[in-house]
């Protein structure tokens, strides 16, 4: 907290006024990062249409990489079990639509069963992504990211409609 206080030029009475605890602010910081990574995935909707399931995963893929970036503290406030579960869930369930709606919009569209299916199964393998890149001790974490990717994109051309 102190360290926060000195990087926005406040006074740690200040700051512990808007967050009384750390897990108030972790919270906080949380759902905002949350809220942007939807933004982003629901921005890849625009080039959705005019793309095959492959290259729509690729474009999650790259919207993950570059949220990540942007938001190297994310994999760590992801892993903390004192943030709101209810606001997890409901957050995981908003990808997952978000993702579907993707795969359903793309060219030609994924059935839709299988576009859920699919939705979950790329979520969760964002969150290895997200898993690995916070992972200090994994040699080639880049090379391992990019065959995670690869893996779904070879999946998603052997079973297009």
């Amino acid at each position: 907290m102190t360290e926060i206080a000195e990087r926005a030029d406040a006074s740690i009475g200040s700051l512990y006024q808007f967050f009384p605890t750390k897990t108030s602010l972790a919270a906080v910081l949380h759902r905002e990062m949350l809220d942007d990574l939807s933004r982003r995935i629901g921005d890849e909707r625009t080039t959705a249409t005019a793309r095959p399931a492959p290259e729509v995963a690729q474009g999650l893929f790259v919207a993950m990489a570059g949220f990540l970036e942007l938001h190297p503290a994310f994999p760590e406030l992801a892993s903390r079990t004192d943030l709101e579960k209810d606001r997890k869930q409901e957050t995981r369930a908003l990808l997952r639509a978000q993702i579907a709606e993707l795969l359903l919009a793309a060219r030609p569209p994924v059935p839709s069963e299988r576009a859920e299916i699919l939705a979950v199964l790329i979520l969760e393998l964002m969150k290895v992504v997200v898993s690995v890149s916070r992972e200090d001790g994994v040699q080639g974490r880049d090379a391992v990211i990019s065959e995670i990717q690869q893996m779904l994109v070879s999946h998603l051309i052997a079973v297009a409609p």
